[in-house]
């Protein structure tokens, strides 16, 4: 799926009426930047997608969602996975 910077904009700002966010996080940040991952749902198709995307770490930093590179959604599916971790007796 192809999809132009202002609709991946659109996308993460929840401002596409065809995509649904589902959830997402900030993954990390560096000086100039913080980054987000997220899913979405694309309605139209029933199909889910994640998209990475970083913005303006201040106020003053004139960066929007995909700025310097064009959106690229990448198909997901959900499953379940069971995690054992060791915890005091």
């Amino acid at each position: 799926m192809k999809l132009t910077k202002e609709e991946g904009r659109d996308i993460v700002w929840n401002d596409h009426e065809d995509w649904e966010e589902i959830e997402s996080e900030t993954d990390g940040n560096n000086r100039w930047s913080i980054f987000h991952t997220g899913v979405f749902k694309h309605k139209p198709s029933g199909k889910f997608y994640s998209l990475n995307w970083s913005v303006g770490a201040t106020e003053t930093q004139d960066q929007q969602a995909f700025e310097y590179e064009d959106p690229k959604p990448v198909e997901v599916k959900q499953v379940e996975k069971v995690v054992k971790v060791w915890e005091c007796v």
